[in-house]
């Protein structure tokens, strides 16, 4: 009988699959948050302020505009793939803002009763 072909030999590999998900994603998407938060706010700042005279500067206002709603969605994603929230988490979110949006339009522009 052989007994190479029955003997296990132990490898020592990390598991890639649960590391990178938990650890080096969040990382990634919490600094992807902060430099886009800062550097839209700098765009924010100059580009509504220059008048809308052109096509490319209404194009430049919506391009900050899209980029600011993509990284609002960014803490849901880091939540999401620590194991803190999920889908629970996001339609609360939902709620909690259209029920501030509500109560804005309709009020005297404060959303401290909705929180």
């Amino acid at each position: 009988m052989d007994h190479q072909s029955n003997s296990h030999v132990p490898t020592n590999q990390s598991d890639y699959s649960s590391i990178f998900p938990l650890q080096v994603l969040p990382s990634l998407y919490i600094l992807t948050f902060v430099v886009g938060m800062a550097l839209n706010g700098v765009a924010v700042c100059i580009f509504f302020r220059v008048p809308s005279d052109s096509g490319l500067v209404v194009y430049l206002k919506n391009m900050v505009v899209a980029d600011l709603l993509m990284l609002f969605t960014f803490p849901f994603k880091i939540a999401a793939d620590l194991g803190l929230g999920g889908w629970q988490m996001i339609w609360i979110s939902i709620f909690s803002l259209s029920s501030c949006f509500e109560n804005f339009s309709f009020s005297d522009g404060s959303c401290s009763s909705t929180f």
